[in-house]
């Protein structure tokens, strides 16, 4: 479907797993972290769960002039898998400011007490919450040598619209 130029968005909170899901994704480019995104220093009302959100892709077209510090509640990382398939671009469009960090091995849920960082486990900022693939659509297919040729046929065939998915470690923003 996003092959041919359809349009998706997904918006998918921590801790939840869901393996399928994940392997969709990974085939257009995208892999959610088991992971929760903190920032101690500037969550919002200093609450380490709604980390700031202030480093927005000027190349997207999705946040392409979005200069306002957003909050996101209980987010997890998401990034470009190492090697996109051919014809798949891929592209981090929000992320965390370099204070944040994202937690790791949270598949049981959301560690209570004292939080602190760990070099070892936890993945440092800035971290990225929003990102954005295009997947190249194939030309339309030429018609087939019996058809006879007609006035739209002879014409070179146009490319299908692109597909786009788009994914934020976030389902309320």
């Amino acid at each position: 479907w996003m092959n041919a130029g359809g349009r998706l968005m997904v918006m998918i909170d921590p801790p939840t797993q869901y393996p399928n899901l994940q392997a969709f994704l990974e085939e257009f480019g995208c892999t959610l972290g088991n992971d929760i995104v903190l920032d101690p220093g500037k969550g919002f009302q200093h609450n380490p769960l709604f980390p700031q959100i202030a480093d927005f892709s000027p190349s997207s077209p999705i946040t392409s002039g979005y200069n306002v510090e957003v909050f996101f509640q209980l987010a997890r990382s998401v990034a470009s898998v190492p090697k996109p398939r051919t014809g798949v671009a891929v592209e981090v469009i929000a992320r965390t400011l370099k204070e944040a960090w994202a937690l790791k091995g949270v598949d049981k849920g959301i560690p209570g007490g004292q939080i602190s960082y760990d070099p070892k486990r936890d993945t440092p900022g800035p971290i990225g919450v929003g990102l954005t693939s295009v997947i190249k659509a194939a030309a339309n297919p030429s018609p087939s040598p019996s058809t006879a040729p007609s006035a739209s046929a002879s014409a070179s065939p146009s490319p299908s619209p692109d597909g786009r998915l788009v994914v934020y470690g976030c389902s309320s923003f």
